[in-house]
């Protein structure tokens, strides 16, 4: 697994490419710097893009939770948005997508990098924000 943490100083976005075997752990470590590169450069927008990831689609639902409470306690922003692009395990993202905005996280998975980025870019991301959209 490796993944490459970019800045997009024209947009002020956080870019991240992943590729290889996915688990939690690479999740969290990938999260920590996202939320750092997003303080170091005072912007609260990033796109992690999984196309070239390898998820195990047998891994527990659990995990999503997990995550998302090590977002809370890395003390990540709520007014932070990430956009996840995706290509697979469609059902297992829709969960982590669920169970973030429950917690208030504005985090959603697009099949589009297009789309992603122009949902990051949106001025009022709760309201003009589709799940999983194409």
């Amino acid at each position: 697994m490796n993944y490459q943490v970019s800045f997009d100083n024209t947009d002020n976005i956080v870019k991240v490419v992943v590729t290889g075997d996915l688990d939690n752990d690479i999740r969290k470590a990938i999260l920590h710097d996202v939320d750092s590169a997003m303080k170091t450069h005072a912007c609260h927008r990033a796109i992690i893009d999984l196309r070239q990831a390898v998820f195990n689609p047998s891994e527990p639902m659990e995990g999503a939770v997990e995550l998302i409470m090590y977002m809370s306690s890395i003390h990540m922003k709520l007014d932070s948005k990430l956009a996840f692009v995706y290509s697979d395990a469609e059902d297992q993202r829709k969960m982590f997508e669920k169970f973030s905005r429950k917690f208030g996280y504005q985090l959603r998975y697009f099949k589009d990098p297009e789309t992603a980025q122009h949902w990051l870019l949106a001025t009022d991301s709760r309201s003009s924000s589709r799940p999983l959209s194409n």
